[in-house]
Order: C-alpha cells, then sequence, then structure tokens
C-alpha cells in the first residue's frame, strides 16, 4: 500500500524593508502627535508677513523639532518648546541642537517625549515648566549624544 501527501503551501510574500520602515516611522510620528500638544505653522508665526518662510528657517536651522504630515494630520511643531508668547525657549534651541533637529528631528522629538531616568524618570518635555530645568536638560543632551554618537 502506497500512501501520497501532498502538502499546501502558502505563498510566502515578503515586506520590503523600505516598507517596514516606513510603517514604523508613522507610527512613531503618530505617537509623538499624541504625545504633545502641537501649533501649526500659523500659530508658531503668528505675526509674520512669511509664514512659511519663518518656519522653514527654524526647522533647517535646528532651533526646533517639527512632526511631518501624517494621515489626516499637516506638519505640526510641538507646544512645549515656545513661551506663552510662542517664541522659541533657549534651552530647547540649545538641546536641539545638540540633538541634531535640523536632520533628525523625528530622533530629536523622540527623546523629549522619551522618560529618562536620568530625569527621574520624566520626559524632557515634561520638565520644561519646572524650576531652572535648563542646565540638567542640557547635561543629559550632550551626555545622551556622547552615548549615541
Amino acid at each position: 500500500m502506497t500512501f501520497t501527501y501532498s502538502v499546501i503551501v502558502e505563498p510566502r510574500f515578503e515586506v520590503p524593508e523600505s516598507v517596514v520602515v516606513a510603517r514604523t516611522m508613522r507610527a512613531l510620528v503618530e505617537r509623538l502627535y499624541d504625545t504633545f500638544t502641537v501649533y501649526s505653522a500659523d500659530t508658531v508665526a503668528a505675526g509674520r508677513s512669511d509664514v512659511s518662510s519663518y518656519c522653514r528657517d527654524l526647522r533647517n536651522s535646528g532651533t526646533v523639532v517639527s512632526l511631518p504630515p501624517v494621515t489626516g494630520r499637516s506638519l505640526a511643531y510641538p507646544a512645549f518648546q515656545f513661551d506663552e508668547n510662542v517664541r522659541v525657549l533657549t534651552v530647547v534651541a540649545e538641546v536641539n541642537k545638540i540633538l541634531d533637529a535640523k536632520t533628525e528631528p523625528i530622533a530629536a522629538a523622540s527623546w523629549w517625549a522619551t522618560p529618562n531616568a536620568q530625569l527621574g524618570g520624566r520626559a524632557p518635555h515634561e520638565i520644561i515648566d519646572g524650576v531652572d530645568p535648563d542646565a540638567e536638560l542640557v547635561a543629559v543632551a550632550l551626555m545622551q549624544s556622547r552615548i549615541d554618537g
């Protein structure tokens, strides 16, 4: 007696690495939008005649981080970076330059959103309103950039 077996093999679909990276980045950016209160470009550049030029200069200088557009959202700026008059906080500009926000804005935004043991488990953006956080934030950013760089 002879037995014949047949095996049904489902086709295996490989997902290109670029698709995986794009989906991961989209999920990260959406998490950042959920983490931060954000301002539009119009809010950041209020009272200025050339909104897009002003905001582009802020981004290109590495002074602020912006969140790229994702489904249903447009380019936005996390509000913690600004004072009550929507001026960039000095410590934020300094830390963003240390974090290379100009070329790695998502990585910089993630640093601001991620709880840090050196800050007592708080995320850096949470201590902006604290008592003189400037030196502490700069020191932690410098240390992190040395570890990552």
